[in-house]
């Protein structure tokens, strides 16, 4: 192996590695929106068995379009703005629940789906 073919792989080695520990750095700070609070995981789901319930499918959308404005950091305001259309439009509502957690209800109160902050 030529010096020169030596010199690029150390090169790129070491940019690997840098790219790492920068990377490694900085997951905690994409664990926190611009309010200095713990994202919310959107959870993964099965679209098929999503698609024989439709209450269950709109609840779906509703929690990620909730959480993905909560990780975004919209106020409070405008969470409860989308809530009330949430109830409104589908007839659902998104809690935010003490244990850390994030609810979807229907009107009744029944849960549907739930997701958990980033650790």
């Amino acid at each position: 192996m030529s010096d020169s073919a030596k010199q690029v792989l150390v090169s790129v080695g070491l940019a690997a590695v840098v790219l790492f520990l920068f990377s490694f750095l900085n997951k905690e700070k994409d664990n926190t929106n611009k309010n200095g609070k713990k994202k919310y995981n959107i959870p993964e789901a099965d679209p098929t068995a999503l698609e024989g319930n439709p209450q269950a499918l709109d609840a779906y959308d509703a929690l990620c379009a909730y959480i993905e404005a909560y990780n975004d950091g919209q106020d409070a305001k405008f969470l409860q703005a989308m809530n009330d259309e949430f109830k409104k439009e589908m007839g659902l509502c998104v809690y935010e629940n003490a244990d850390g957690s994030i609810s979807v209800e229907d009107l009744k109160g029944n849960e549907i789906l739930f997701s958990q902050q980033m650790s």
